[in-house]
Formats: structure tokens, C-alpha cells, sequence
């Protein structure tokens, strides 16, 4: 019988120790197409005149009181100007709303590197923390801690 009980035991803690952990919820938001995007920009040796359309997207996760966005986005007028083959395009807070989710409601941003398209929408955010590499951040900030130290 102490085995049996030990057992039950061992189980019971396990069973209350997943039930502790925080559960998430993950969406992928399209929030453009960038059409006809040459395969050979992307793979070496890929047949020159390939081209396939990549989705845009940024994720979100929801859960244990939080909002995270992997990537931001883009919205600015210039990229879509540049880049003109974009299609389908929606701001990627107006594409994150269509989960119910306010940009207000975004408590962090991660960003996986600094390219224009998982950047530039972090400011329709306006209360997330945004969570960046520090090198990245030192490499593209114009005021980097060393040089804000005084020396005395």
C-alpha cells in the first residue's frame, strides 16, 4: 500500500506542477504578400528567373496576462513605395485586431533582427517593451552607451 500511495503522490505533484505553467495561445498574422520575390536573393544557385511569394507575418502569443508580438511589422508609406510588388498589405496593428487584440493590449515585442519589415511597426504599439539584441541595438542606436559615459 506505501507504494500505491507513493505512486499517487508522484503523480498528484506532477499533474499539479503542469497545471501551474502558464498556457499559451500562438497566431500567425499575415499582415502582406511580397509577390514574385526572386528565389535567388534567398538560395544560392537557385534558378534565376524563379520567383515565389512570401508571406509577411508577425506572431503572437497570448497568454499568462500577456501580449507578445515576435516582429512588428512594417506600415510606412516609403516601404511600400520601394518594395512594389507588396499585395494584400494590412497594418499590422489593424491585422493583429483581427484576433480581438488592441495595439494597447501589446505588452512586449520581440524582434528578431533589424530589417524594415520586422521593425518599423513597433511604435503602433504604444505600451509594449520592446526586447532587442543589444548589439543591434547598440549598432543602429546613434547614442550608444559608451558614448553617453562621461569620463571624469
Amino acid at each position: 500500500m506505501t507504494r500505491l500511495t507513493l505512486l499517487f503522490l508522484t503523480l498528484a505533484s506532477i499533474q499539479g506542477a503542469q497545471a501551474a505553467e502558464p498556457a499559451y495561445e500562438v497566431y500567425a498574422v499575415r499582415y502582406a504578400t511580397l509577390s514574385a520575390f526572386p528565389v535567388a536573393s534567398l538560395v544560392k544557385g537557385a534558378e534565376k528567373d524563379r520567383k515565389l511569394d512570401i508571406a509577411m507575418m508577425v506572431w503572437v502569443l497570448k497568454g499568462d496576462g500577456r501580449v507578445v508580438l515576435v516582429d512588428a511589422g512594417f506600415y510606412r508609406e516609403k516601404y511600400l513605395k520601394e518594395w512594389k510588388t507588396i499585395t494584400n498589405f494590412t497594418r499590422p496593428d489593424k491585422a493583429v485586431a483581427r484576433l480581438g487584440i488592441k495595439p494597447e493590449d501589446v505588452t512586449d515585442i520581440v524582434i528578431t533582427h533589424t530589417h524594415w519589415d520586422h521593425v518599423d511597426g513597433a511604435d503602433l504599439f504604444p505600451k509594449a517593451k520592446v526586447w532587442i539584441q543589444k548589439a543591434k541595438y547598440d549598432h543602429y542606436t546613434p547614442f550608444n552607451r559608451r558614448s553617453m559615459t562621461r569620463k571624469s
